[in-house]
């Protein structure tokens, strides 16, 4: 998981490609190898 790059309307393109949503609590500072919940779009199709 990583931030992309351009912080902007870019990323919908970018959100095309994704499997899924990163669920993080607002002001979090997360860390390489933190665990972070993940919700898969699969999920919110069934």
């Amino acid at each position: 998981m990583e931030i992309h790059p351009q912080q902007g309307s870019a990323m919908l393109l970018a959100a095309s490609w994704a499997d899924g949503l990163a669920v993080i609590e607002r002001g979090a500072t997360l860390g390489v190898g933190d665990a972070i919940d993940f919700l898969p779009f699969s999920a919110l199709m069934a």
